[in-house]
């Protein structure tokens, strides 16, 4: 049977011939894996087994094409995948939305097959002990991945789930995800998870996160958020060891919205040499980031230190009412506002990375990009930023169908305004981003960059003060039409006066620069 797998050719262009307009996915051999078309927003393999008798004998006998059982299917296909599978371990999914087969249904068909489950992947709404079936009751020996998910649930209202009739977890499983299920985690014993996702999980306590951690030294990713049930108490009353933990292959770690105490105490009791990534954020709107990366944790600021080694600029987002500071793999937020931005959190934050992790980030340029997915991005977007903090470059970037949205915010950046002792808003700008340009072109972008460029050459300490803008020395601007064409600007025109405007500073169309004579084949990167 492997010879005969590993005969059959899925070229793309003969499988199209042989199938006309075969619509697949991706089909794994006993060796290989081969990439077919996927035109098909639901593929079955049973679409493969119609190209020819051939084909349907073959694959019909290779387990491995059929070990992944979804609701998404019908249930036909549901229990031919079932029989034809055999004994290898299966991959199961039921998506909330996405399913054919009704949740009870879908669930007393696997359920006899629990004990050859490699993963098990469930999105659901309402999880309780009954919904879970066979789950809540019989162990699964066989787990690799156990992944359950309700997306509108509130898993305070409601009673505990316990797993496997109470039995620890497999001793295989290595992924561990929960999210608004509350999940009675103490009886599974996890250990020697790769990766651990709680999130909105009321059940969990201090003590189970610990002991997880002591017990998994190959964890590599672990996420935490919407834990604002954790209490000091329990972290007493539990004797957390303050030893360190060695998580040496931990690459990954996500916190969001837990208590302070808890991420000061978690960050101080592990240590993770080849972290890659840290965000922490969510519930931390008072504290400024030198009561949470305190002192006592050395190790942390080490790797930190070293996974920004390499940054090139500090970037502060503004999405909605949420503001957040990356550098590199370490992102500080998203930390939540009411009005105005909060700046003085910013510049707190700023000061604590350029002081602490190392001398190439004092005079790393600031990125600020503001976003428009849903909200209104007003003045006091750009205007908290103006002399406070030294933004270099700025981003307006939106979802098209909200429309120009932002465009109401280039005029103040074209023109003095009575902000003391700077007259000119971010007066240190020098790269200008925006993804606010449609078919016709945008008056005030041209306006802004004649403006600001013209102003640059003036120079500072007239009568009245004034400091000048720093000169653009990049304007790159995208099409922002939800079905527009990237290859080509909406208005050649417009680009024209763009590149005369801009007075020698560079002109980008979607990465490409742009002269006075059209597209010129090249492309850069903005620092």
């Amino acid at each position: 049977m492997r010879a005969r797998l590993k005969s059959l050719s899925f070229d793309a262009q003969t499988l199209t011939a042989s199938g006309k307009g075969l619509k697949m996915r991706r089909v794994k051999g006993s060796h290989k894996t081969a990439q077919v078309p996927a035109t098909s927003p639901i593929p079955d393999e049973n679409t493969l087994t119609l190209v020819c008798r051939r084909w349907m004998i073959v694959l019909e006998g290779a387990p491995m094409i059929w070990n992944r059982i979804s609701a998404a299917d019908e249930l036909a296909h549901i229990r031919k995948g079932l029989k034809l599978a055999q004994n290898i371990p299966l991959d199961i999914l039921y998506g909330f939305g996405e399913s054919n087969v009704g949740q009870d249904t879908f669930l007393k068909e696997v359920g006899d097959s629990i004990s050859r489950w490699r993963s098990f992947r469930f999105f659901a709404h309402n999880v309780s002990q009954s919904s879970l079936g066979i789950l809540g009751t019989t162990p699964a020996p066989k787990l690799v991945v156990l992944r359950l998910h309700d997306p509108f649930g509130e898993d305070g209202n409601r009673d505990v789930v316990t797993l496997f009739g109470g039995a620890p977890a497999s001793s295989e499983l290595k992924e561990f995800y929960a999210r608004r299920i509350p999940v009675a985690l103490a009886p599974l014993r996890l250990s020697n998870l790769q990766s651990l996702t709680l999130r909105h999980v009321s059940t969990v306590s201090i003590s189970d996160i610990f002991q997880i951690l002591r017990d998994s030294p190959a964890l590599e990713v672990l996420c935490l958020q919407r834990l604002e049930h954790l209490r000091l108490q329990d972290a007493h009353a539990h004797h957390v060891d303050n030893h360190p933990t060695q998580l040496t292959l931990l690459r990954d770690v996500s916190l969001e919205q837990v208590p302070l105490f808890f991420s000061r105490l978690l960050l101080s009791t592990f240590s993770a040499p080849n972290l890659q990534k840290l965000v922490i954020g969510g519930a931390f709107d008072s504290h400024p980031t030198s009561e949470i990366l305190t002192p006592d944790i050395p190790h942390l600021i080490h790797v930190l230190t070293a996974m920004t080694a390499c940054v090139q600029e500090i970037t502060i987002t503004l999405d909605f009412v949420y503001c957040s500071i990356n550098v590199g793999g370490f992102r500080i937020g998203p930390i939540m506002f009411e009005h105005e931005p909060p700046v003085d959190y910013v510049r707190d934050a700023i000061d604590w990375i350029q002081s602490r992790l190392g001398r190439h980030l004092e005079d790393a340029p600031i990125h600020l990009s503001i976003q428009d997915y849903g909200s209104s991005p007003d003045a006091s977007h750009v205007e908290a930023f103006n002399a406070e903090i030294r933004v270099t470059k700025l981003s307006l970037w939106g979802d098209p169908s909200y429309g120009g949205r932002m465009e109401n915010l280039i005029p103040l950046l074209s023109e003095p305004a009575a902000l003391w002792p700077y007259n000119w808003v971010l007066p240190h700008l020098e790269v200008f981003n925006t993804n606010q340009i449609f078919s016709s072109g945008s008056d005030f972008i041209v306006d802004m960059v004649r403006n600001r460029q013209a102003a640059s050459q003036v120079g500072d300490g007239d009568e009245t003060g004034m400091v000048a803008p720093s000169r653009l020395r990049e304007i790159r601007l995208s099409f922002g039409e939800m079905f527009g064409s990237s290859e080509t600007p909406p208005n050649a025109a417009f680009m024209r006066a763009v590149v005369e405007a801009a007075d020698g500073a560079d002109v980008y169309w979607h990465d490409v620069k742009w002269t006075g004579d059209g597209m010129s084949g090249g492309s850069g990167s903005s620092n």
